[in-house]
């Protein structure tokens, strides 16, 4: 299984508002 989570794509940035 920990190859599935790996290969999800990485989370959105928290700050997107952020410089």
């Amino acid at each position: 299984m920990a190859l599935t989570y790996s290969s999800l794509p990485a989370p959105p940035p928290s700050n997107p508002k952020e410089p």
